[in-house]
């Protein structure tokens, strides 16, 4: 199998310290170890980690293979939490299996008829986020649409976070709990402290050191220019993921404010409307109330002219007008004609 040499000086992604540090062979033992209780042997391993490897963005962290071939282990480091990460496993694995038999084409072929045997996977994340994790094992079954046994694979996950390591791990004063106590001690710096970077890592890496951690990366510059421009790029992205989010929060506001004015402006619509409505019922019970009131009269002033009252007594009576009282006796006289 070829190896990739790791390119030390590019920095790529936020892993790029736990890359460098478990890309060694010594380290990767000791955290295979963390992970499952079990120890492999020294010089038994040779780095394999798909640094070639882009699908869709994505690299393997790191992966040793051992050399009689009858295991792989491939590791990945997530500072939040991915419920994909099976299905990129499966996508690692695959591009592994891949290269492995076209290393071996000579003596492997997928067109022989003996089984071919490849190397058995194991998958693991070691995770060192701020949210809580809330499985320690995650299954490629939740990426398909239906329920199947067809196809199987299981990641383990590992919570690196200093404060929430076993304490059986932290006993072993190990590279894995170095890490997890760098990264810790700048997160606290940082956004505890509220320190600018440069001075958050300087405390950090003088904790460090005092704690007899990593003293050996973090002697070598090579090392020390990585861990700050790794957390400068984090930082960067903190920062333009702020951004976009006050963007965001600022649309929704002014969205909101809008939504209020519209509101505003139909219910003050509505209550224009609603006024208007009552105005026109109002003045069409008045006119009602009117009618009714002539209408009584008329019947008064009939009754009176068919009682023989005289249109003088009538119009003091009613407060009917003398022309429409002869009016109403002209009608009066004709219907009963």
């Amino acid at each position: 199998m070829v190896l990739k040499k790791k390119n030390r000086g590019k920095i790529e992604h936020k892993d790029s310290i736990f890359r460098y540090i478990f890309s060694e062979e010594k380290n990767f033992i000791q955290l295979y170890y963390d992970l499952t209780g079990l120890k492999l042997k020294e010089d038994e391993l040779e780095l394999c980690t798909l640094n070639s490897l882009v699908i869709n963005e994505l690299k393997n962290d790191v992966a040793f293979k051992t050399k009689d071939d009858r295991l792989i282990v491939m590791v990945e480091h997530q500072s939040t939490i991915n419920n994909n990460m099976p299905l990129r496993c499966l996508l690692y694995f695959a591009e592994f299996i891949k290269k492995y038999i076209n290393d071996k084409s000579d003596t492997l072929s997928l067109h022989q008829r003996r089984v071919l045997k490849i190397p058995t996977p194991e998958f693991y994340i070691v995770y060192n986020g701020k949210e809580e994790l809330k499985d320690k094992k995650l299954s490629l079954d939740i990426n398909f649409k239906h329920t199947t046994k067809k196809l199987e694979l299981e990641v383990d996950i590992l919570d690196i976070n200093f404060n929430r390591l076993p304490k059986e791990i932290l006993e072993r004063k190990d590279a894995l709990d170095g890490y997890s106590f760098l990264v810790e001690k700048v997160r606290q710096y940082k956004e505890q402290e509220k320190l600018p970077l440069d001075e958050a890592i300087d405390i950090a890496i003088k904790d460090t050191k005092n704690q007899g951690y990593l003293v050996e990366y973090l002697n070598r510059k090579e090392f020390m220019t990585m861990l700050l421009t790794t957390w400068t790029i984090e930082d960067q992205i903190a920062f333009l993921k702020k951004e976009a989010e006050d963007e965001k929060k600022e649309l929704i506001k002014k969205a909101e404010e809008m939504k209020k004015l519209i509101k505003k402006a139909e219910d003050e619509k509505k209550k224009a409307e609603d006024e208007k409505k009552k105005a026109e019922d109002e003045r069409k019970k008045a006119e009602g109330e009117r009618k009714k009131a002539e209408d009584e009269k008329i019947a008064m002033v009939k009754e009176m002219l068919s009682d023989g009252e005289p249109v003088e007594k009538i119009m003091r009576y009613t407060k009917v007008s003398e022309t429409v009282i002869k009016k109403l006796q002209e009608n009066l006289r004709i219907s009963d004609k």
